[in-house]
């Protein structure tokens, strides 16, 4: 027996004499090895973070077996003589890059780089297996892998670049695939030119000694504090093992393991690892059957299975294929590489789509016991049991499982309708099947299997339709079918009408796949599946002219300044940090303090009795509201809140904030004059979920107290370092000038970083400071999701009149935004909201209302677009009703409407440099609008049921705080003897591309290529007093600060120069060092605006400027599941004279990704008594690579100036997002079609978010239609 844990990592051998049982791969990688390269973003395996290569020689197959695993899902014991490969091991940048690291950084598919390390290692996995990955290769490889800031676009030119580049693939162990090609990168800062490629021989090899090994004929044992991990050799010691303690948990993947410690605080004593079992890893194929063992993983089964049916007739292998089918949609692919068949069908975690498949082809498990021997059970005998390995007696240990084949007169399916569409778990699946009599069309049987999340257990249907059974196939006898179903599942009090709704539509197709079947021809009228689109993108802008010296970096698509750093794991995250010796981790709950909390918001705080939790190991001590030194309240504006809670009274419900800045209202004109001289008026609503900011990396803090003068320095994610050092000195009762806010870069941050992270941060500063030690707080998922603030929910009823030609005369609105248990600056967002509500209209008159609500949620905050995009859907709405109540094309009324140059809007903003009908017209044209809109129009009537939408919208956003308290920056530029420049600033870098913009403008200034300039961190002991990082507006304001600095420290070159005008800047340096000229300058810029805007008299300039842009968006859905995927969206913005072209291309499309998840996806559902029932990000969707347009294509407008940018560029962080309204209205247009087919009316309602649920609702006409189909 072994109990010494070898494994390789990175090429490295590492031994552990007593490897802890508990821990995964990702603690042992981050906290152990010290490689950090691999993040923990969920920590559930689902958003891909942590993806890791590793690498096992298969003894059978003779092979190496190379995988995309998650690492925060893999038991560290279970890597014994295994090889494992971080983003560290696959390149860097002082050895070599990778082409796969190269390309992505080449193509801007790097923004806050939090996700940037598992994308790259799913990647270079899928090259180790695969020589030539199509796009649809690569697609279904980061299908694991989330990313919240890119849209997914820049990272599959990247990798579809690398994977076409010429590669080495020498042989089954090396990749030497490292290019010179750096044609297409522009220079890049700070030593981001691509390394010299390393050579083949210094790549990671498969460690030889592991192919050598024979460890399978030993028994391996683990144990740490009383949990003990054992592998056994073969299927006879794990029998001994199991009769010995039969409460020990049989494991393979051991996928489930760290979900049920985290999140049920569940872990047996004993874990037998079946890994190694020789039995258990059969995969063959015999006369009737398939026969696969209980351990072979669920990707082994996708990938082998065609070859080894390929030698079967057609008819015999039809469930087979479903059963590929099924396997294709089961989990990502980091998952699939480790778990089991026999874990999936048994584990009671699991939501399987395989479960319903295995079931209705009457698969037998076979099953031995160390004391009752072998036996065959029927699968259906364990899966009516929930869990079905309940079903199992103590002991047993599942063997394998016998698959049947088809017989000649089976046919038989699998749908699947997930709530996202990917590899997301089903809310049902079917899998039908019907059976004839042998050479004949009479109907023998027919059965319906059921899975998903609306059916556990699972549901097979009796073979209860006796109506047809005997007769003669037809399509005639869908109403029957469709109707004994109904009748069936209306006795099973769990199925909702939405489940219902899409068994339906299942058996539907189903019925019509049959046809197509037998009579070899497309059935008429019949459901298909969407359209199949390749995908293909295309960018316009414009370039530098030959004039520009080539050291000016400016208008240079120049990637991020740390691209490189974050392909290789090289880039810092607060996490990262090293830990010192004197390092204790802050949890805000223990595991235990979690399952006991009480989750009663509208509770009073009593007592607090903490001494459970002291008793704990590695607590220190407890903290609470006597601990704090100074003020225990903080806030943003309206009232504040407790850093720690003293006594909580519930919350009234249905209350509003009283104040009066939560109560902003616009009068212009006379609004009811206004409806008197229209000829119609429309009233409606709109309504708008609250939204999760799902930054990657979670809001984390680290406080290091310093030995003397109460001086501490703060490390955290916030967007607002100074509003942090403000809020932190305040609660510690010390000056502002003891407190240093040090900010790295951020991992994500869309306006959720700029006041929560103060939350997490002032009782972390304050058990510090107590104590005397760094004290580090690095939320998980699921806690960040449930105490930090969203996007608020959102509600707007309108009255609007309006002409007869379409002219909008008059608008009433009353706007309600959802704050929450404290106001945060949500009073802002509803102003924002107010203040906007015109969007890209005119309206002559109005009376514009909004509301601040109080409820019992955690206080909700800022959100990308602070509020605009929310009523810009208002003033589309509108629009859209207008058009369609007049019965005339949208684009006309949108059209003679549009705001134009010259224009006023209501808050007295003049409209100069208007592009707006620029963008208009170029996107109609670029689109080819009309030209998709007949087509789309005759799709509609060759379909039944699947509907085309596509609608153009336009867009006007103001960018600029309206209070000019905030309309400040500063800067601070040392040059450095050697000609180097050290650039800070007041912005701080969450992935927008800030640190390298603001490089290009000093490099535009001084003269200096991008390369001798950099930027290490955001802190306010360099640059004190700065706004927070926000509003689209940083770029502007902090490039005019740094300009003012780079422009002092040219002054003083300038008497240099002028003596010199042959030598360079290093000479000029040198000469102003030795001349004693100061080579260090601060710069400042302040608005000249003397007043912040007034709401009450419409006084001052409510935004900076305008930027403006239209977006068209074409939609396919299905009306029978609410499946829908966006075909093709066409937009233009205007972005001024561009600093960064691909910086702005970047935020741009992640941007209108955001937003598209927003519009179809997205909702943060919290429970009537204030919890969040979306916590983690199996629950919560956000899109992924499969919900992005399969044709994008971004124009940047061109000879656009703005006078009031730096440098003539425009804020672009966040006005794209309202471009995905376009895809809500195409996505609208599609419905309405449906309907007005189904003689349903043209008025609907479609909350956003336009989930597929909520579209199956408003298309419910359609499955009414089916018991009457037109065969």
């Amino acid at each position: 027996m072994e109990s010494t844990l070898v494994l390789f990592v990175n090429g490295r051998k590492v031994t552990e004499t007593r490897p802890d049982p508990r821990a995964n791969l990702l603690q042992y990688l981050r906290r152990t090895l010290r490689l950090t390269g691999s993040k923990e973003g969920c920590g559930e395996g689902r958003c891909g973070s942590c993806t890791v290569m590793v690498s096992r020689y298969d003894r059978r197959e003779k092979t190496i077996r190379h995988m995309a695993v998650n690492a925060c899902l893999l038991p560290l014991c279970s890597l014994h003589n295994m090889a494992v490969t971080t983003v560290e091991g696959v390149g860097d940048t002082r050895r070599g890059l990778h082409k796969i690291q190269e390309s992505l950084a080449q193509a801007h598919g790097i923004q806050c780089g939090f996700c940037t390390s598992g994308m790259v290692m799913s990647m270079y996995t899928l090259l180790r297996n695969i020589l030539r990955p199509s796009q649809e290769d690569i697609q279904l490889a980061m299908e694991g892998n989330l990313c919240r800031c890119t849209g997914y676009r820049s990272i599959i030119d990247g990798f579809t670049r690398a994977a076409s580049a010429k590669c080495c693939q020498g042989d089954e162990v090396t990749c030497a695939c490292r290019s010179l090609d750096t044609e297409e990168c522009q220079e890049a800062p700070d030593n981001q030119q691509p390394p010299w490629p390393r050579e083949s021989t210094q790549d990671v090899i498969f460690p030889p000694e592991l192919m050598l090994a024979e460890d399978n004929e030993h028994s391996f044992t683990f144990e740490h504090e009383g949990t003990t991990w054992i592998r056994p050799p073969n299927l006879q010691a794990l029998l001994q093992c199991l009769a010995i303690n039969p409460k020990a948990r049989v494991i393979a993947g051991g996928t489930t393991i760290f979900l049920d410690m985290k999140l049920k605080h569940q872990l047996p004593q004993t874990l037998l690892s079946t890994s190694h079992i020789p039995e258990l890893t059969r995969l063959t194929v015999e006369d009737d059957h398939l026969v696969v063992g209980a351990g072979v993983t669920l990707e082994e089964l996708r990938t082998r299975l065609p070859g080894l049916v390929s030698h079967l007739p057609g008819w015999r292998s039809r469930s087979l294929r479903v059963l590929e089918d099924a396997l294709r949609w089961v989990a990502a692919g980091q998952v699939r590489s480790v778990a089991s068949i026999g874990g999936n069908l048994l584990n009671p975690a699991t939501v399987s789509d395989l479960q319903p498949v295995f079931l209705a082809m009457d698969a037998m498990l076979h099953v031995c016991n160390a004391k009752s021997g072998e036996r065959t059970i029927p699968y259906g005998h364990a899966v009516v049991i929930s869990p079905p390995e309940k079903y199992l007696a103590p002991g047993d240990v599942l063997i394998n499982i016998s698959f049947p084949f088809t017989k000649r007169a089976d046919h038989v399916m699998f749908l699947k309708q997930p709530e996202r569409k990917g590899s997301d778990t089903a809310v049902v699946n079917t899998v039908p099947k019907i059976t004839f009599k042998p050479g004949s069309d009479i109907i023998e049987e027919l059965q319906f299997t059921f899975g998903g999340k609306c059916f556990q257990p699972i549901v097979k249907t009796p073979n209860c339709m006796q109506q047809i059974a005997g007769k003669s196939w037809s399509l005639s006898l869908v109403p029957t079918v469709l109707t004994s179903l109904g009748k069936l599942l209306d006795n099973i009090t769990t199925v909702t009408d939405d489940a219902l709704h899409v068994v339906m539509a299942h058996a539907f197709k189903f019925m019509f796949a049959v046809e197509e079947t037998l009579s070899g021809k497309t059935a008429p009228n019949g459901p298909s599946a969407l359209s199949t689109v390749d995908y293909e993108s295309t960018r316009v802008f414009d370039t530098v002219g030959p004039d520009q010296p080539p050291e000016d970096a400016i208008r240079r698509p120049i990637p991020h300044s740390s691209a490189l750093q974050m392909t290789c794991g090289e880039a810092v995250y607060l996490d990262d940090m090293p830990r010192s010796e004197e390092y204790r981790k802050c949890e805000r709950k223990s595991p235990r303090a979690k399952e006991k909390a009480p989750k009663r918001p509208h509770a009073r705080v009593v007592k607090v009795d903490t001494a459970e939790a002291l008793a704990l190991p590695g607590v220190t001590g407890y903290v609470d509201y006597e601990d704090v030194p100074g003020t225990n309240l903080w806030g943003c504006g309206l009232g504040e809140e407790e850093v720690f809670a003293e006594s909580e009274d519930a919350i009234r419900e249905k209350a509003f904030y009283t104040e009066e800045a939560a109560k902003p209202t616009i009068v212009f004109g006379d609004a009811e004059a206004g409806f008197a001289a229209s000829d119609d008026v429309i009233e409606g609503h709109v309504d708008i979920a609250a939204r999760e900011h799902f930054y990657m990396e979670s809001q984390s803090v680290l406080v290091k107290p310093r030995p003397e003068h109460n001086e501490v320095d703060i490390y955290c994610t916030s967007q607002d370092p100074t509003g942090t050092q403000g809020n932190i000195a305040r609660v510690l009762g010390v000056p502002l000038n003891r407190v240093v806010c040090h900010v790295k870069r951020i991992g994500g941050g869309f306006g959720g970083k700029g006041t929560r992270n103060d939350a997490l941060s002032q009782p972390i500063a304050v058990a510090a400071y107590k104590y005397r030690r760094p004290v580090r707080c690095v939320l998980d998922r699921r806690t960040d999701m449930t105490i930090s603030g969203k996007a608020p929910g959102f509600h707007a009823d309108y009255k609007v009149g309006y002409t007869k030609d379409g002219r909008i005369q008059s608008v009433v609105m009353d706007v309600y935004v959802n704050a929450g248990h404290a106001a945060d600056i949500t009073y802002t967002v509803l102003q924002i909201c107010v203040l906007n509500f015109e969007s890209a209209y005119r309206c002559p008159n109005c009376r514009i209302t909004g509301y601040l609500c109080k409820t019992d949620t955690p206080p909700n905050t800022a959100f990308r677009g602070f509020g605009q995009p929310d009523i810009n859907l208002v003033s589309e709405m509108m629009i859209t009703e207008v058009a369609r109540r007049l019965n005339i094309a949208d684009t006309q009324v949108r059209e003679i409407n549009l705001f134009r140059e010259g224009d006023v809007t209501v808050t007295g903003m003049l409209l100069d440099n208007c592009t707006l009908s620029r963008c208009w017209r170029q996107c109609l044209e670029e689109s080819q609008y009309e030209v998709r809109k007949t087509k789309v129009k005759e799709f509609n009537r060759n379909n039944e049921w699947k509907k085309r939408g596509i609608t153009i919208v336009p867009y006007r956003f103001g960018v600029g705080f309206e209070t000019r308290l905030l309309a400040k920056a500063g800067a601070l530029v040392h040059v450095y003897v050697d000609g180097s420049v050290l650039l800070a600033h007041g912005g701080t870098e969450m992935g927008q591309g800030l640190y390298i913009k603001m490089i290009q403008v000093a490099s535009h200034v001084l003269g200096v290529p991008a390369r001798d300039i950099h930027t290490t961190e955001t802190s306010t002991n360099t640059v004190p007093n700065t706004p927070p990082t926000a509003a689209s507006t940083s770029s502007d304001q902090n490039g005019k600060a740094v300009k003012a600095a780079c422009e002092e420290i040219m002054h003083r070159l300038e008497p240099i120069k002028k003596n010199n005008p042959d030598k360079t800047w290093k000479d000029w340096v040198i000469e102003a060092y030795m001349t004693n000229v100061n080579l260090s300058a601060a710069g400042y810029y302040g608005s000249s605006e003397l007043n912040s805007f007034d709401i009450k008299t419409l006084k001052g300039k409510s935004a900076d400027y305008f930027t403006y842009g239209a977006g068209c968006s074409e939609i396919e859905v299905d009306c029978l599941t609410g499946e829908c995927q966006i075909l093709q969206t066409d937009m233009v913005v205007d972005v001024g004279r561009s600093l960064n072209p691909g910086i702005d291309l970047g935020q741009i499309e992640g941007a209108f990704q955001m937003g598209c998840g927003h519009m179809l996806l997205e909702s943060a559902v919290v429970s009537e008594d204030g919890w969040m029932v979306k916590e983690g990000p199996g629950e919560y969707k956000i899109p992924t690579v499969r919900n992005i347009p399969r044709k994008l294509n971004v124009s940047l407008l061109k000879d656009s100036a703005n006078p009031h940018g730096i440098f003539s560029s425009k804020g672009i962080g966040e006005p794209p997002i309202c471009i995905a309204m376009s895809v809500y209205f195409a996505l609208r247009a599609a419905i309405l079609d449906c309907r007005l087919s189904n003689g349903c009316s043209g008025h609907f309602d479609l909350h956003v978010p336009a989930t597929a649920e909520r579209i199956r609702e408003v298309c419910r006409s359609c499955i009414y239609t089916l018991r009457d189909p037109k065969p």
